[in-house]
């Protein structure tokens, strides 16, 4: 078996962060189980169930346990932004979701990647008041906003430590305001990138932050200069695509596949294999999958993505060129025969006598 075949899910999904070769990209998926009412440990059983049974390289941790609010505490209005108040991250949300990571970690054992997933703080807020409100606060009451960003951040930088030292290898952080529907590009590098650039920082000891970007119209070149080694959109639902989508990013690139329409994954084989081997490349849907997906679609890609490995061993080497030898220079060269009943002849320049006697007859 050669090395590359002999890697372990952790050890690929290394390689392709580095964006080195590979015989086959690593791949992973995520699936809403809608656990939300579970325990942590519950969800860790889940999610690593999900991980043996389908053989994923990467797994993503998403417990989605809503951020907590004091009793009673709700965000209808600008000015209930004000209220919220860093949290130091020990609320039964934030417990469960690190006794998940705790068990997942043990679990898996080092042979795989662990991410947890975490809402940035925009995105936060955005789930907890919605995103017309949020961005009628930010524009037209930007110190209550401002406000409510600075507590959130500071709560998930508290987390963030926190779930590195429950086991997790990086985050992955959801952005759900790169996105022309919501905002400029403009606006979000100047309101809402550094708080998002915070929350990465302190998980920046971590070997792998990713950042996957919610939603439609989006635009990617902000997030490029987060301190990040994998990003990850809807190439096929969101814009834009693999190629021009990984441009000016030196990490690595989540997704190539529709995340909607999981019936279409054998066709992966009929693409060459070179287009999924190529460095930096962690295949997977661009989104969550649908809830109703058949498991077979699931075993269908697994076993597509593994036979991009023996297409490649089986596809024969080309033929070595064989050196073409010189030709020996001639001694002598022959006079050339005249044959035809016409020939160019030298003749006085046109002007010089009739023009028509520049072709003579032999």
């Amino acid at each position: 078996m050669s090395r590359l075949g002999g890697l372990s899910p952790a050890e690929r999904v290394e390689l392709a962060l580095a964006c080195q070769p590979l015989d086959r990209p690593p791949w992973t998926c995520y699936y809403p189980f809608g656990l939300q009412h579970m325990s942590g440990e519950a969800q860790a059983s889940v999610h690593l169930a999900f991980a043996e049974r389908y053989g994923v390289d990467l797994v993503r941790i998403c417990c989605d346990y809503p951020y907590p609010l004091a009793k009673g505490q709700r965000l209808e209005r600008s000015k209930d932004f004000a209220a919220l108040e860093p949290l130091e991250g020990k609320q039964a949300s934030f417990d469960h979701s690190l006794s998940c990571i705790k068990k997942v970690h043990a679990g898996l054992k080092g042979t795989r990647y662990l991410l947890d997933t975490v809402a940035s703080p925009f995105t936060t807020l955005a789930r907890l008041a919605g995103h017309e409100l949020c961005l009628q606060a930010m524009r037209e009451h930007p110190g209550f906003f401002k406000s409510a960003l600075e507590a959130v951040t500071r709560t998930l930088e508290r987390y963030a430590g926190r779930a590195l030292e429950a086991g997790a290898q990086g985050l992955f952080l959801l952005i759900s305001a790169a996105s022309h529907q919501h905002m400029s590009p403009e606006e979000y590098s100047e309101h809402i990138a550094p708080y998002d650039e915070r929350v990465l920082q302190a998980a920046s000891e971590a070997p792998c932050n990713a950042i996957y970007a919610v939603g439609s119209r989006l635009f990617l070149e902000p997030l490029k200069a987060l301190p990040c080694r994998l990003l990850g959109w809807s190439q096929v639902h969101a814009g834009p695509g693999l190629v021009r989508g990984r441009a000016n990013f030196s990490g690595a690139i989540l997704g190539g596949l529709d995340e909607l329409h999981p019936e279409h994954y054998p066709d992966i084989l009929a693409r060459s294999a070179e287009e999924w081997t190529a460095p930096g490349l962690i295949l997977a849907p661009g989104g969550p999958l649908p809830a109703e997906t058949d498991p077979r679609r699931l075993d269908d890609l697994r076993q597509a993505v593994l036979a991009l490995t023996q297409e490649k061993r089986d596809k024969p080497a080309p033929k070595p060129r064989r050196a073409r030898e010189p030709r020996p220079e001639p001694t002598s060269y022959p006079t050339p025969r005249t044959t035809g009943r016409s020939r160019l002849t030298a003749s006085p320049p046109l002007g010089a006598g009739d023009a028509s006697s520049a072709l003579t007859e032999d």
